[in-house]
This record gives structure tokens, C-alpha cells and sequence, in this order.
């Protein structure tokens, strides 16, 4: 079975691409075919071992990215007709230099001589332009007009199917129009190029022809496809064609010295001959489609749906499943988890953590202890040399019968590693507080306010307790986006943000929702209050893994909050004051993970040099200065920590 098209006499041609026995293709061609000698198979194996017609297989491949590789690509196919010129013959070449009687068909040889016909029709149509301007009896217009009606032919036989398609159904205009445009656009290309692919036609045949009579080698040359679009990856250039555009001015010149009369008919032509490499460079452009920026509805659109995603990741992915995903959820008619998994799923769930991280769902601390945790069980899983089994249970661990490797999910697993890997390396450049965490919180809060401002939800409801119950809720929400989209660009902001956040902030909140539940008791299903809870607890876990994971990795922004009085105070003596601003200048608002490191230690060094000023100063004893060591001793131990941490 190949893919291929039927002729007329319903035989397949073969086409390059296809399924067949090798066995029985390699005895049908024994003994007939000389080494070496063949540059295109696809006829000749076709009419020898014959092919099956493929209806229902579609076949897409890339076009030639520019007018010089499509050339070039036409060249080697003309090279290869041509070398298959000895199958015309009597005899035909076979193996160790003998020949054999041609057994071919009266219409297998005429599908090879038609070929080469096929690629003569270039230069026949040059030569018939010319012969018709410079010598043949009659009119140059004539003969003129009958050259450019030959590669009109699938003008009109598009034109005729179009109307006959359209009388046949309703009638619609881009049926018959679109098509109709696109045969006069190449028709026109086809007539701009016939003297440049007429020289390539030529020398094609040329090549092939003294390689096949005279030196017998280099029969198989050519640069493949992926070669020539790497070679010419710059496009067309105007000199390629220098060859064509010369032979243009020459004939025009031909023409004004032996008969002027028909310059007025050729002029067209030869002004089309002369602009060939403008209008090459012009058709080779690379097409640029530019997208429209997504809206920012689209963006939140988006956004939500990738939070609601990832809920799926932090509902059932934890240690009763030994942080592996199940491979799905079933939702109806009641909840069931399929607790198996497979090297896509896991592959999966390690990038769905990594573009949790991306989108600011989760802190890299929290990246760090799922990937830990998912790896440590994935060690413990059994494999066959190497390789993933296709399913195992989540909960015990063992593989799920029938046990087999899988190299598509094998690959899927190995996909999302490599770029789990990239992604791990990049994290070292990220500093630890960052926007995308705010961007985060709004798509967690998102899912809450979904809940509390859907149309068709039990809140919309207009009831007088309700309403007053609700409305505060849906003002405070806002208040709170307003807020961290306020300090978008602020990173000096964010420590105090959050501090009240998850201090008053929560607090009214939590006031705001009990109001709610109390007073719609009645009227809340069970439904509504689950995902009221779980929306809750999210963006609760949201704050606090905010605040967790600057106390681990960035202590200092959160200490200078509880300042000691010493420090804060107006009236703090110079070298002290001076001693705690070389602390904070050692310490940023938003290091990298890689600079933790060297961060901490400055910090720690700087903080000594606070120690030491401390002492030598006139409070030394004072109720103030032991607060203020002690303070500078806690946060250096934070310092330590979280050195050791990153």
C-alpha cells in the first residue's frame, strides 16, 4: 500500500511516501535494476512493483520556503526524468553493466516519456515565442497569442469545474472566483519565468545527459531539500537570475536588428523576462503573520482557566497518592479519582508545576518540595531496564497488568524533562519576590470572586439579608485587587502589602464570608458552599506561601517591620544609623537565588559591623541596645538560614 493517484488506465502512481513488503518489492525488481544509477525512484518502482490507491490518508508537507529552492528542487526532479531515458529503449540497463529486453508497458514507457515532456514544455514555449518573433510566416501576434493560451489551459478547465460545482449546489461566488484567481496569478509567474527556467530546464538535461553518455558518474549527486533551504536559508537574490535577465536584453536586440515590427508584441514579455528576479524576490517574501495582542478580558480569560487547571494538581496530588498524579477525575455521577498514573502523567504533572511557578501560583520553595517529592516516588517505581512502566498505582506503588513500556509516553516523560531542566536552571536568575506572585494571588482570588459574583449562582439572589451581606464582601474583594495592582512596579510596597493582607486584611474577609454563610444557611447547597470553602482556603494558602516563603529566603524584608526602637528612632546616634544603612543597602528587596547566597553573607558582615557599634556606643547596657542585639542576632541567624536554604 502506497500513497498515490490513479491515472487514466487505473493504474497507481507511486509517489514517494507509502507502505509495502520489502520482500516481495525487492523480488519483483532482482536483477533489474543497475547499482547507482537511479536519482528519482518514484516512477520506475512504481510501475514496477505497483502500488495501492490511499483514499482516506491525507499528506501535508512544507512548501519550498522561496522561488530559488522550488527551482532548484525542479532541477533534481528533471535530472531524475532524465536519467530514465534508457527505459524507452529496445533494451534496458540491469545489474553488471548487461542489458535486458525491455518488458515495460506501451503506457509505462509513455508515463516516462511524458515526464520528460513535461519538462520541455518551458523551453518549447521559449522557443515558439522567439521563432514567432524573429522568422515564422504570419503574424508575431499569432503566434505570440497561442504561446500564452498554452499555460492558460488550467485557467479555463478550473473556471468550467467552478461554475460546473457551483450549477450543481447553491451558487457561491469565492467558489468559482478564489480558484480562478490563484490559476491566473501562477499563469502569470509561469510566463515571467520561462527564460530563467528554461536555462534550468536546459542545463538539468544537459548534465544528465553527458553524465549518463560520457563519464558515467556522479549519477546520484544532489543536496536534499533540508540542505538546500539551510543553504539558501537568505532568500532569492537578484544575481541568481543575471543569467536570464542578459538573455533578455540580448533577444530584445535580436529583435530591433531582424524584425522591429514585432518588438511592440514581445515588449511585455521581455519587460517580464527583465523584472524575473524582482518578481522572484518579491514572491519569496516570508509571509509574517503578525497576531493580535490578546485583550486584556482574553488575558484574565485565560488566566483563570490555567488557576482553575492547576487546581486540579493541588487537590489531588499530595501524599495519599505519594505526590503522583491520578490519571484523571471522574466528576459524575460521583466523585471518583483514578488512582493510576503513567510517564505522561507524571511527565505532565512536573511542568504543570514548573508553569505554576511560571504563573505565580506556587513560590520556588513550594516548586522545590513538590519536584523532591513527585522524584523521591518515582524512584521507587519499578522499571525495565531503564524505562518507565506504562501504569502504577498511586497508592501502593506497584505496576498495573498488563505490564509494558510504552515508547510514546516513554518520550512524553523525556520531553517534559529536558524541559523541566531548562526551566530548573532558569530559576536561578529569578529573583525570589517577584510580580508574578501578586499576578497569582489576583487569579486565586479570581476563583472566589467567580463564586460570589456569578449571574446565575445562588448569591445573585436579591433578598434584602443577602444583599447586605453580600455586597460587602464583593466591595472588599475589590479592594484587595485594587490594592496589589496598585503596587504593581513597587517592590518596596510588597512586604507591607502583604503584612496587611494576611493580618487585617484576612481578617475582614473571614468576618465578611461567615456574615455570608450565616445568612444564606438555607438557601446554600452543598455544592456552593464546597467551592466557597476550597476558594477560601486557596487564597488563604496563596497569602500565606507568600509570607512563608519571603520569612525562608528573604527575612530581612520581613524583620525590618518589628525595627527595635534603637534603630527606628530619629534621634539614634550617627555611626549606628550609619552602621544600619550599610545593612540595608547590603540587603535588597529582591535578590536572585543564585545572589542569596553572597547576599546573606554581606548581610551578616554588615550586621557584625552593627554589633560592634552597638557596644562601643554610650547606651551600651540600656534596655534599647539588648533589644537591638537581639534583634541583630535573630536576623542573622535568619541570614544563615536562609543561605543554607537556597
Amino acid at each position: 500500500m502506497s500513497d498515490a493517484y490513479q491515472d487514466l488506465f487505473g493504474e497507481g502512481i507511486y509517489v514517494g511516501k507509502g507502505i509495502y513488503d520489502i520482500d516481495a518489492f525487492e523480488r519483483s525488481l532482482a536483477g533489474r535494476m543497475p547499482e547507482n544509477a537511479l536519482l528519482s525512484h518514484d516512477l520506475i518502482e512504481g510501475i514496477h512493483g505497483r502500488v495501492g490507491l490511499v483514499t482516506d490518508v491525507v499528506l501535508l508537507e512544507d512548501y519550498p520556503p522561496h522561488y530559488f529552492v522550488y527551482i532548484r528542487r525542479s532541477r533534481r526532479w528533471i535530472r531524475g526524468d532524465w536519467q530514465l531515458l534508457p527505459w524507452l529503449l529496445p533494451r534496458v540497463p540491469s545489474v553488471e553493466k548487461r542489458t535486458i529486453p525491455n518488458t515495460l508497458s506501451i503506457i509505462a514507457r509513455w508515463k516516462i516519456l511524458d515526464n520528460l515532456r513535461r519538462s520541455l514544455l518551458s523551453p518549447a514555449l521559449l522557443i515558439l515565442f522567439v521563432a514567432g518573433w524573429l522568422w515564422l510566416p504570419g503574424s508575431p501576434l499569432a503566434w505570440t497569442l497561442a504561446g500564452l493560451l498554452v499555460p492558460a489551459v488550467p485557467i479555463f478547465t478550473g473556471l468550467v469545474i467552478g461554475l460546473f460545482q457551483s450549477v450543481r449546489g447553491s451558487w457561491h461566488a469565492g467558489r468559482v472566483l478564489h480558484p480562478l484567481q490563484d490559476n491566473v496569478v501562477r499563469w502569470v509567474l509561469a510566463l515571467a519565468f520561462i527564460l530563467y527556467e528554461t536555462f534550468v530546464t536546459l542545463g538539468g538535461v544537459a548534465t544528465t545527459l553527458f553524465r549518463l553518455s560520457v563519464t558515467r558518474k556522479h549519477l546520484l549527486q544532489w543536496t536534499s531539500y533540508a540542505d538546500t533551504v539551510r543553504v539558501f536559508a537568505g532568500g532569492v537574490t537578484r544575481w541568481q537570475m543575471l543569467t536570464a535577465m542578459l538573455a533578455s536584453v540580448a533577444l530584445a536586440v535580436l529583435i530591433v536588428l531582424f524584425n522591429p515590427a514585432a518588438l511592440f508584441v514581445a515588449l511585455p514579455l521581455l519587460i517580464a523576462w527583465l523584472l524575473a528576479p524582482e518578481i522572484a524576490y518579491w514572491i519569496s517574501r516570508p509571509i509574517r503573520h503578525a497576531p493580535a495582542p490578546l485583550s486584556t478580558d482574553e488575558r484574565q480569560r485565560l488566566r483563570r482557566l490555567a488557576r482553575r487547571t492547576w487546581l486540579f494538581f493541588e487537590q489531588f496530588v499530595g501524599p495519599e497518592d505519594h505526590w503522583l498524579p491520578p490519571d484523571h477525575f471522574q466528576e459524575a455521577p460521583r466523585g471518583i479519582v483514578a488512582h493510576s498514573t503513567s510517564p505522561t502523567d507524571m511527565g505532565m504533572l512536573l511542568l504543570s508545576d514548573l508553569a505554576a511557578y511560571d504563573l505565580g501560583y506556587i513560590g520556588v520553595w513550594d516548586l522545590s518540595e513538590r519536584l523532591r517529592d513527585t522524584f523521591e516516588s518515582m524512584e521507587q517505581l519499578a522499571t525495565y531496564q531503564g524505562h518507565f512502566l506504562n501504569w502504577y498505582d498511586t497508592r501502593s506503588l506497584e505496576p498495573l497488568s498488563p505490564r509494558y513500556v510504552s515508547t510514546v509516553d516513554s518520550g512524553n516523560l523525556v520531553a517534559c524533562l529536558r524541559t523541566l531542566g531548562q526551566g530548573c536552571q532558569d530559576l536561578l536568575h529569578r529573583p525570589i519576590l517577584r510580580w508574578q506572585n501578586w499576578e497569582g494571588l489576583l487569579d486565586t482570588t479570581s476563583l472566589l470572586n467567580e463564586i460570589v459574583n456569578d449571574p446565575k449562582g445562588t448569591f445573585s439572589l436579591q433578598a434584602a439579608d443577602l444583599k447586605s451581606a453580600i455586597t460587602p464582601l464583593r466591595a472588599h474583594l475589590a479592594q484587595m485587587q485594587q490594592q496589589v495592582l496598585a503596587a504593581k512596579g513597587n517592590p518596596d510596597a510588597w512586604v507591607p502589602l502583604l503584612n496587611r493582607l494576611t493580618g487585617e486584611g484576612w481578617n475582614e474577609l473571614n468576618q465578611f464570608l461567615m456574615s455570608l454563610v450565616e445568612s444564606n444557611a438555607q438557601a446554600m447547597d452543598a455544592e456552593t458552599l464546597r467551592r466557597l470553602s476550597l476558594a477560601t482556603d486557596q487564597v488563604q494558602n496563596h497569602l500565606y506561601g507568600m509570607q512563608r516563603e519571603i520569612e525562608q529566603l528573604s527575612p530581612w524584608l520581613l524583620s525590618v517591620s518589628k525595627l527595635p526602637d534603637l534603630l527606628a528612632r530619629a534621634d539614634t546616634p550617627p555611626a549606628i544609623r550609619d552602621a544600619w544603612q550599610a545593612v540595608r543597602d547590603a540587603l535588597p528587596t529582591a535578590p536572585s537565588l543564585e545572589e542569596l547566597d553572597q547576599v546573606c553573607k554581606a548581610g551578616r558582615a554588615r550586621l557584625a559591623e552593627l554589633l560592634g557599634q552597638l557596644d562601643k556606643d554610650a547606651l551600651r547596657g540600656s534596655p534599647e541596645q539588648a533589644q537591638a542585639r537581639e534583634w541583630c542576632a535573630r536576623l542573622a541567624e535568619k541570614l544563615e538560614s536562609a543561605a543554607t536554604t537556597a
